[in-house]
């Protein structure tokens, strides 16, 4: 619908807290594509910078927003005009280098909003990230003022409307969040190739972005009541999970990644959710479990960022996962490690 033929225009999708502020600034350093920046709204997203929809703070926010049915945007929505497209159009380009290719806008509800953008700018491009749904889920849990279970279905219920939207839409790749801090080389060119662009893409990213969030989780799961509100969210979401290549029970395994974003849509209710009394019987005994968990995360975070002394890990310090040890297993390995490290001490 939009004017601006001779530009192609890049969407940004996923949840609060999957990665899409670092792709968004990865992208937006190319010399082919601009991005918003300095603009004074969180994380420079398009969904504050115009007055065509109401932005996700209007349908409850992070880890709220996809329940409503009203923010699912569609070519349907009474809200897909000519009109309303030129003026998204003329908002957003106030903060734009009009002179780049590639004109580029991320924002969380763009994630269930697909099919009304590709509506109102033909020459679209969409990008998807997905992260693993602990992560997201203990990220959004410090504000987002949800149950963890509600946060999880709130994860599944976006990613169902973005599946069956995603059949939509002419130009669309889908990254996992993982994979982008494993193996950042081979994601950029991905994406470097599905763009078209004539130089590479670059950036440093932290391999270890989700290992707090996992550390928490193994913590939580040790608690007391969390490890039955664990036992009962792996019991009930385990095999939700696993269609989109994560596991709950076994955060660190992640699925081949031709595995993402493979549900059986038409399985789906009316609007993706889960709701049914054995999740919502678990609030009767998880305020406790919950306020364990986000006063660890809360405690991590402070700790971490503190100015004197800040507890992050050394440059040589060993990582031991110790989810499926028991304790000999435990000690034996830290035993192997410290030999390993003495003996490449000799050495040298």
């Amino acid at each position: 619908m939009t004017n601006g033929s001779r530009h192609k225009f890049v969407f940004l999708c996923g949840l609060h807290r999957s990665g899409t502020t670092p792709l968004f600034r990865i992208l937006s350093k190319h010399p082919q594509i601009s991005g918003f920046r300095n603009t004074g709204v969180p994380e420079d997203e398009g969904q504050h910078l115009q007055t065509v929809f109401p932005a996700a703070r209007a349908f409850g926010g992070p880890g709220r927003f996809g329940f409503a049915p009203a923010a699912r945007l569609t070519e349907a929505s009474d809200l897909c005009t000519p009109e309303n497209a030129q003026k998204l159009f003329e908002q957003w380009s106030k903060y734009w280098d009009m002179d780049a290719e590639y004109l580029l806008e991320k924002s969380p509800p763009n994630l269930i909003r697909s099919r009304f953008l590709q509506a109102c700018f033909s020459n679209s491009y969409f990008i998807t990230i997905v992260r693993h749904p602990i992560a997201v889920s203990l990220a959004t849990l410090k504000f987002a003022h949800s149950r963890l279970s509600s946060l999880l279905e709130h994860w599944i219920a976006c990613h169902r409307l973005f599946e069956s939207d995603r059949a939509h839409l002419q130009r669309d790749l889908v990254i996992r969040y993982e994979d982008l801090i494993s193996t950042p080389g081979t994601v950029l060119e991905r994406i470097r190739l599905f763009l078209d662009l004539a130089s590479p893409l670059e950036a440093e990213l932290d391999r270890n972005g989700n290992q707090r969030y996992f550390t928490a989780w193994q913590e939580f799961q040790l608690s007391n009541p969390g490890r039955v509100i664990a036992g009962d969210l792996v019991a009930k979401y385990e095999p939700v999970f696993r269609d989109y290549g994560y596991s709950l029970s076994d955060c660190a395994a992640v699925l081949p990644s031709d595995r993402v974003l493979r549900f059986d849509v038409d399985q789906r209710d009316d609007f993706g959710l889960l709701q049914n009394a054995q999740v919502r019987g678990l609030a009767s005994f998880g305020d406790e479990a919950l306020d364990i968990l986000a006063d660890i995360l809360r405690r991590d975070e402070r700790d971490t960022s503190r100015a004197i002394s800040p507890l992050v890990r050394a440059p040589d310090a060993h990582l031991l996962d110790t989810t499926h040890f028991d304790i000999d297993a435990a000690f034996r390995a830290a035993v192997a490690i410290v030999e390993a490290a003495r003996a490449g001490r000799v050495r040298g």
